[in-house]
């Protein structure tokens, strides 16, 4: 028996039990509301990875899931729900399936950032178009 569950957290698979774990801690840290590869967001998503690690279900296993692969994981199933939310959408006379846990967790944070992002003042809006423009002009110029 120890060697089987030896062996069998040596392999790390990505299930809906694990998801669901890595969405409650997203969905407590919010990475999402930070600037996508700043500081702060690179902290929080290290933050998640430790907690993740740090679950009963994971502290036997060998192999660690880090910063880069739960930002990642978390990535990958935030499109993968857009992506049915959009068919499912245009399918009709069609009635959907119930959302599981995880599903509805996506739709809360897919909800958050879409207000976020509509809630930046014009101004900020307007900045960082300008600056990215300014950046644009300079690195085709060189």
């Amino acid at each position: 028996m120890f060697i089987f569950q030896i062996f069998f957290c040596s392999i790390f698979r990505w299930d809906d039990a694990k998801d669901k774990i890595l969405i409650r801690e997203v969905r407590l840290q919010e990475p999402y509301l930070e600037r996508e590869g700043s500081k702060e967001a690179g902290v929080k998503w290290t933050e998640i990875s430790n907690c993740f690690n740090a679950h009963a279900l994971f502290k036997s296993c060998a192999s660690l899931r880090d910063q880069r692969s739960v930002r990642e994981r978390f990535n990958r199933l935030l499109s993968d729900f857009n992506s049915k939310m959009r068919k499912e959408e245009s399918s009709s006379g069609t009635s959907p399936p119930d959302l599981t846990e995880v599903e509805t967790a996506l739709e809360e944070i897919q909800n958050i950032l879409v207000n976020s992002t509509q809630n930046k003042p014009q101004e900020v809006q307007v900045s960082e178009r300008a600056k990215a423009t300014q950046m644009r002009d300079k690195a085709m110029k060189t």
